[in-house]
């Protein structure tokens, strides 16, 4: 599907399958078109072209009341004259259910968010994390066809976002619900999905498991904007499927990875997570694999060191490091030997890289 405001595409020739029972979620910085996707599915903005099919129907002219599918909104929407039973049972009634199955089912929402003391209060007396369970619960309780939720945690603070994330990942493990998420925070998807899909322009840049879009990005803007990398430079000297030799610019050569149809003699970039690399003692330098570095910089986090090296060139590499004793070795100025497995150096074309 496609949405153009005027000349420009805010969504560009879309095209996504979610299964049933699966957790998706679209993953982009402002404008990158997640929430105007989200909407089109939803009905609440009607795309430019293209279609929308739930279980194989066509409901792209359907209304949000007739597509069966709850919606959560950062913003939690409850209606505060109403109490939290009240909130619940309100869409239950606009479909015209009976007034036992309605205070059954209320209930049964209630107990599924641990909220079943709170059903007489109302929204006002709730905390933020209690407004957006409450909010997660009216959007399941007329057990919808899937679950849309539009960055439905922005508005808490970090604990208790990570709390609501825990609950998110309980509740889609206990009904099974197929579940499209928007997000701006790149841990978030990787902690909740099934599937990220990183989106660029109004387009899926990549879509894979969370694992995968980490470990194995399919170009460097996808590496960059999920978790932090180091982009080194080179040529490819030899190549067997995946499995590549490397000679980097400033002459080494060593094994990697990549993706597949890189070329003998072609450029490549290489992406190397910071927590991938090994640091050690400098007299272990002139191992097989392993190069020579000065620190130059150290940011202590607590439970974790990070540190910029430089290489006998002069390119500098980020490294994270758990924090126990290196006997002195991450110090500005020190001599250090830097490692990392083969399968950990990940190579791209070096188009795809800029």
């Amino acid at each position: 599907m496609t949405k153009r405001y005027g000349g420009a595409a805010a969504v560009d020739n879309l095209d996504l399958i979610v299964k049933p029972g699966e957790f998706v979620t679209l993953l982009g910085s402002s404008g990158s078109g997640k929430t105007t996707a989200l909407m089109m599915m939803a009905g609440f903005t009607a795309p430019s072209a293209g279609q929308i099919l739930i279980n194989g129907y066509d409901v792209t002219e359907l209304p949000p009341a007739k597509r069966n599918l709850g919606v959560v909104f950062q913003h939690y929407s409850l209606f505060p004259h109403m109490t939290v039973a009240a909130n619940l049972a309100f869409p239950l009634e606009m479909r015209g259910m009976g007034r036992s199955e309605i205070r059954q089912r209320v209930h049964q929402a209630l107990e599924m968010v641990k909220l079943a003391e709170m059903g007489q209060r109302y929204p006002r007396q709730l905390s933020g994390g209690q407004q957006q369970r409450i909010a997660l619960a009216r959007a399941l309780i007329f057990e919808p066809q899937a679950l849309l939720m539009d960055e439905p945690l922005g508005a808490l603070d970090k604990n208790l976002r990570e709390h609501m994330q825990l609950e998110i990942k309980r509740l889609h493990t206990e009904l099974g619900a197929s579940i499209v998420f928007v997000t701006h925070d790149q841990e978030e998807a990787l902690t909740l999905s099934d599937r990220v899909a990183v989106m660029q322009n109004g387009r899926i840049a990549q879509i894979d498991a969370p694992d995968m879009l980490y470990e194995r990005p399919q170009n460097r803007w996808v590496a960059e904007f999920v978790g932090q990398s180091n982009f080194i430079g080179g040529v490819i000297e030899q190549a067997q499927g995946q499995h590549y030799r490397m000679r980097l610019d400033s002459g080494e050569t060593l094994a990697a990875s990549g993706v597949n149809g890189l070329k003998v003699g072609g450029r490549a970039m290489a992406v190397l997570r910071p927590e991938k690399i090994l640091l050690t003692q400098p007299e272990g330098a002139t191992s097989t694999g392993m190069l020579s570095a000065t620190v130059s910089e150290v940011l202590y986090l607590g439970h974790t060191v990070k540190a910029t090296v430089r290489l006998a060139d002069g390119m500098p590499l980020l490294v994270s490091a758990q924090n126990r004793d290196l006997q002195g070795a991450l110090r500005p100025g020190a001599h250090v030997g830097v490692s990392w497995q083969p399968s950990h150096l990940w190579l791209i074309d070096a188009e795809a890289a800029e």
